[in-house]
């Protein structure tokens, strides 16, 4: 499959994810040593029924995004961090992890491919899914010594629905200390989907989750970090093992710092939200993640009170703006090194 010579960026509103990229990297570990990359087509795997990632959740997970500069050319946004972030997941479960070396070579293969690009549907995003799971076959759950890395890829086009609100979650709750809040695990998304389910069925895009010390404290959004503009300032929750390390949570921070503006990393409870409400110094609520980049939120629900959230979203679109140039490599020298690029290949 070939890129026109003519590249034109799509800007539809098509699903987020339709389906993945014709093409998968994988590589093996059998106790000792990883194997090297390969790359197939994507299709179902043979697994066993009793491997440790299906019966315990030893799996983890990685969300990465590649922007189409032009026809010959990608980014890989930030990929260092990501992988700096897996490995800490899979340390979280004993699982083993590729070398820095295995991890990029599995990325340029799977980037440089004009293929994945254009299957499904064609899009100048790519997502790219790295994730390791345990092999093992055992009735109790024991440390696996085998494990599969796979990195998927699919093309992506901004999820821009017409207002996006938040629902505080004021019963369930998404970590507790010490668990898994700040790892990506499976076992870390499978609970919230209750939460988030009867959320979506009540006409919110997402959650807010509190702590399960106060269930006043928030901490972050459905796969989302939180940021909260209050008067001059900008708040947003303090990194801590029930909070996971946002790659789009940290640029947006060294963007809006480079701005000038303050950014505070601490503690907020839903009483200051209200207080600052109440007073109208709240001027905006906004998230941030790897497939949403910068978005702001429009209300915040909290049981049957709503609270607008938009009522000056200049900064958060802002940021939105100079992100996205970031990752299409029209940025400057402050921010060149969380680009990595890429040589696109088309087939002969």
């Amino acid at each position: 499959m070939q890129l026109s010579q003519e590249y034109t960026p799509q800007h539809t509103t098509l699903p987020v994810f339709e389906n993945w990229s014709p093409t998968m990297a994988g590589a093996e570990y059998d106790g000792n040593t990883w194997s090297a990359v390969s790359f197939s087509p994507v299709a179902p795997l043979t697994i066993a029924p009793g491997a440790m990632a299906l019966q315990f959740g030893a799996s983890v997970f990685e969300g990465m995004k590649a922007r189409r500069a032009d026809v010959n050319e990608a980014y890989i946004f930030r990929g260092d961090e990501n992988y700096q972030r897996l490995c800490r997941s899979a340390r979280r479960l004993c699982l083993p992890y590729p070398d820095p070396v295995l991890f990029d070579a599995a990325l340029d293969g799977i980037v440089s491919n004009c293929a994945n690009w254009q299957s499904p549907f064609s899009s100048e995003w790519l997502y790219l899914r790295p994730l390791i799971y345990a092999m093992d076959d055992h009735l109790m759950p024991v440390t696996s010594r085998r494990a599969l890395f796979l990195l998927l890829a699919a093309p992506i086009r901004a999820y821009r629905p017409a207002t996006f609100s938040l629902r505080v979650e004021q019963h369930q709750h998404r970590a507790a200390p010490g668990g898994l809040g700040a790892a990506k695990t499976a076992a870390n998304y499978a609970h919230q989907f209750q939460a988030t389910q009867a959320a979506h069925s009540a006409g919110y895009q997402a959650v807010l989750w509190l702590s399960a010390l106060d269930n006043q404290t928030i901490e972050e959004a459905s796969t989302m970090n939180v940021f909260f503009v209050v008067g001059d300032t900008v708040i947003t929750p303090l990194l801590s093992d029930r909070v996971l390390a946002g790659i789009t949570r940290q640029s947006a921070i060294s963007l809006i710092r480079g701005r000038g503006i303050r950014v505070i990393e601490r503690n907020i409870t839903l009483e200051e939200v209200m207080q600052a409400s109440q007073q109208r110094k709240l001027r905006e609520l906004f998230v941030t993640s790897t497939a949403l980049g910068v978005r702001a939120v429009d209300y915040l629900q909290i049981g049957e009170r709503r609270i607008a959230t938009a009522n000056n979203p200049c900064l958060s679109a802002e940021i939105a703006v100079e992100l996205e140039n970031i990752q299409a490599g029209r940025c400057g020298s402050g921010t060149s090194g969380w680009l990595r690029p890429v040589a696109l290949h088309r087939e002969a």
